[in-house]
């Protein structure tokens, strides 16, 4: 090749390099010789080579094949289909083109993490001679979660020549755009897109066909050690036992932001006397939502992804904190954070009362009594199936905001809900909408309980948070598995359900879950307690309801509860639940001291009445093991009962479980029977009853107290009237019911009124109690309030209560008066 050609060629390839020359990506140009004619490249080449020898020509034609690279060194070339389902073909291709139409192909590269290895997109066409001058050029791309995002090019196709255009795939890059949602273009919508495609367009009537020449991803630049940046705490000061909140910015480059062994990002709180208290950070992306009719308004995203630490101070003054970062290459620390809590009285969190280890208390010492009932979920397919008297639409989450305001107005204060794939789930495969498989966790779904906790935490309310329903490990009941993300159906590794509580990587994947869970809430005391398990017993493949007993069940309790209680910085009690009742309960699992409560269903069979023996037995089996222990579910079988019968259990439960050593009222079921049935009143009486009452005192255990007619005799009264009561000596509670009132669809007697007849001249004798004076407070049911109110001299040894009229039930409390004080003596006269 003669010398000014070879500079000529040498020329033309840098300047190619340099995004000069626009015609170069798919074959060489033909290029100028000296005497002002065109050669092909081939032609230059072979007379180049005429004077060089073979080996010259071999490197010639190496250099040029070269030169007609469509991409960059390193580029990846993508490959092109003319809709979402047809195979890919590559490049060059000649495609048809008809305007002012749309016309788009898709864009595939040879793997999908492909997406996540480019800094930019880049691709060239052919635009015809005759074509018009006025068409443009767009890319789109349809996320994993539907959302459409755009960079259209302003400049348009040139005809007669090859255009190309570069398009920045990195963070921030102002020429994508949000379509219907305001999401902002970031790092993850490439990961696993749905689609990605080019378009052309324009208003001049066209038809006849382009060339696709080239489209590949330039890659990424060699990334540098991660900065933290754009710090933004929520105030300079918090008040103690609220939220202290600190946003800021790390490189947006991470495909798996919740794998602390990919992007590791924690926070060292001191306190003001020295203590450090260490946390750790989370991604967080914002979300917004229009409230509709339904209540059933899907959140929409805004915004960039970000990160965020969360702190619960809960001493008064000066604080400060360190922001760390670790990732793959290097590691970063801001140290500038500081702030001051200012003293309030805030919500405390509650712990096992080392008073009495059968209640609660607060942090403070005071008493937590819970009142409340399960809402597992803000809608419930099968009470349309068992109680089809009303046409119920599916609600959302903002439903939670009516059932806290009703149930704080009864003066509940417990509510149990569950973390489930159908509601407020984090980790599922994407069967449903919004999830992406095991590891990879619902933004949505966190900002929605993110809602939900702000709203119990506005009516004081508690929440018990389950973790895992049974069904999402059974492969029997309720089945779930095979949705499962860790199943093999569902790009897992597991095949049978009882390998979850043993496989050493679901296992890890659990504790990587509750590391997002803590970190996220666990600042809150809202959080009553994380229920690592609803009716665990029902998991696996046996249907003899006793996984619980298996070891690897009670090893994974013990592993999960001392993992929560590491991770925890306000340890929130950690428990788990049986289902039916406590005949299903596993003792090696009660006894673990991972876990600080027991939470137990009390379904059955029988009558409405029958709801006291289960309680009465829940805490026998129970009281034991040194723990609280709550019903967290009951309400007749566990396909429920009529709603009668329903009705006539809820008052039985709520009013004996007051006179049996259990931690708290068992939380019914049937959540939407008792808003439709408006049975609130049930609540606000009971919590009235409670009111001022305390029962943590070992000495107060169940006893059996007579009962008998104060002018005449009667040996079946045992049939007629029972009563459940509790005495220290000193102190009594009981509720005194007549098991009649509490049968399933039996009528009053005498029923033309539909009133139960008037009990009367009944008395409740006490033993082994201490002689004195004791104030009485026989309590009307109906509403809670007192109806008599007296005082009684205990006597050797013995207490006797006259129980004023009543019909189908009355509750009492009893306590001992403080001796009085002795008389002054009076003075003598003149005596001063």
């Amino acid at each position: 090749m003669k010398q000014v050609d070879m500079l000529r060629l040498r020329s033309l390839f840098r300047r190619w390099r340099r995004g000069r020359t626009r015609a170069l990506p798919w074959r060489i140009q033909d290029f100028r010789k000296g005497a002002g004619g065109r050669a092909s490249a081939r032609t230059g080449l072979r007379r180049g080579a005429t004077g060089c020898g073979a080996a010259f020509r071999w490197c010639a034609i190496g250099f040029g094949l070269l030169l007609a690279m469509p991409v960059r060194a390193g580029a990846i070339p993508l490959r092109v289909a003319s809709d979402g389902n047809r195979p890919a073909e590559a490049l060059p291709l000649t495609v048809p083109v008809q305007l002012p139409s749309e016309n788009s192909w898709y864009l595939r590269p040879f793997q999908a993490s492909n997406w996540l290895d480019a800094k930019a997109l880049q691709y060239s066409i052919r635009w015809p001679t005759n074509a018009p001058a006025d068409a443009q050029t767009m890319l789109f791309v349809i996320d994993r979660d539907d959302r459409w995002y755009q960079a259209l090019q302003e400049r348009p196709l040139v005809p007669g020549r090859v255009n190309t255009f570069e398009v920045p795939l990195t963070s921030g890059a102002l020429v994508w755009q949000p379509v219907g949602h305001a999401a902002a273009w970031h790092y993850r919508v490439r990961l696993n897109p749905k689609a990605v495609g080019l378009r052309i367009f324009g208003r001049t009537n066209y038809v006849g066909s382009c060339v696709l020449l080239s489209a590949s991803l330039l890659p990424n630049d060699p990334w540098p050690a991660p900065v933290i940046a754009r710090v933004r705490p929520s105030a300079p000061e918090a008040a103690c036992f609220q939220l202290y909140e600190v946003s800021f910015e790390l490189p947006d480059r991470y495909a798996d932001p919740f794998d602390p062994a990919q992007i590791d990002v924690s926070a060292v709180f001191t306190t003001p006397d020295g203590q450090p208290v260490p946390v750790n950070g989370f991604y967080y992306q914002s979300f917004y939502r229009q409230r509709d009719a339904t209540q059933n308004a899907t959140p929409q995203a805004q915004g960039r992804p970000e990160w965020r630490v969360r702190f619960c101070p809960r001493t008064p003054g000066a604080y400060r904190y360190t922001l760390r970062v670790r990732d793959a290459y290097g590691q970063a620390e801001w140290k500038e954070g500081r702030f001051t809590a200012t003293p309030a009285e805030g919500p405390r969190f509650v712990r096992v009362s080392p008073v009495d280890r059968r209640y609660f208390d607060f942090d403070n010492g005071a008493l937590f009594y819970p009142i409340g009932h399960n809402v597992r979920s803000a809608y419930d397919s099968r009470m349309d199936d068992k109680f089809p008297w009303k046409l119920r639409h599916p609600e959302g989450t903002l439903a939670y905001e009516r059932f806290f305001r009703d149930m704080a107005a009864a003066q509940e204060n417990l509510v149990e809900i569950w973390s489930c794939a159908w509601s407020l789930g984090l980790e599922w495969s994407d069967v449903i909408p919004g999830y992406h498989g095991s590891g990879d966790y619902n933004l949505s779904n966190a900002w929605e309980l993110d809602r939900v906790l702000d709203q119990a935490r506005q009516q004081r309310m508690r929440v018990n948070l389950v973790l895992n329903n049974h069904g999402r490990v059974s492969s029997w009941l309720d089945v779930e598995w095979g949705d499962n993300p860790y199943h093999v159906s569902r790009g897992g590794w597991l095949r049978n359900a009882i390998d979850f509580f043993s496989d050493a990587r679901a296992i890890d994947m659990q504790r990587r879950l509750y590391r997002y869970y803590i970190a996220r809430w666990g600042w809150d005391s809202t959080i009553f307690a994380w229920e690592l398990f609803s009716e665990v017993n029902l998991t696996g493949h046996q249907t003899n309801q006793r996984t619980a007993d298996d070891p690897r069940v009670v090893e994974w309790h013990r592993v999960m509860g001392a993992f929560f209680h590491a991770e925890d910085p306000n340890r929130h009690l950690v428990t788990t639940h049986i289902s039916a009742d406590y005949t299903m309960q596993n003792p090696d699992l009660c006894k673990l001291p991972e876990l600080d409560a027991c939470a137990v269903d009390a379904y059955h069979y029988a009558q409405p009445s029958q709801i006291i023996a289960v309680l009465q037995g829940t805490a026998n089996f129970n009281n034991a093991f040194d723990k609280p222990i709550l019903v967290t579910e009951f309400g007749g079988s566990p396909m429920a009962a009529g709603l009668e019968h329903l009705k006539r259990e809820l008052h039985a439960a709520l009013w004996s479980s007051t006179c049996i050593p259990l931690a708290g009222t068992p939380l019914f079921w049937w959540w939407q029977l008792i808003e439709e049935r408006n049975l609130y009143s049930e609540y606000a009486a009971i919590a009235r009853f409670l009111q001022g009452m305390d029962p943590r005192n070992p000495a107060l255990k169940p006893v059996a107290p007579g009962l008998r007619f104060a002018d005449e005799g009667d040996e079946k009264i045992g049939e007629r009237l029972q009563v459940v009561a509790m005495s220290s000596g000193t102190n009594a509670i009981g509720w005194i019911y007549a098991p009649e009132a509490f049968s399933q669809n039996v009528t009053p007697a005498g029923a033309e009124g539909g009133a139960w007849p008037t009990i009367s001249r009944l008395q409740v004798v006490f033993g082994s109690f201490q002689d004195g004076l004791c104030r009485v407070e026989f309590v009307d049911t109906a509403t809670g309030t007192v109806c008599h109110r007296g005082d009684v001299r205990a006597s050797g040894g013995q207490l006797k209560l006259a129980v004023p009229g009543f019909t189908r039930d009355i509750a009492f409390r009893v306590a001992s008066l403080p001796p009085a004080p002795p008389a002054m003596p009076t003075p003598e006269p003149g005596n001063r």
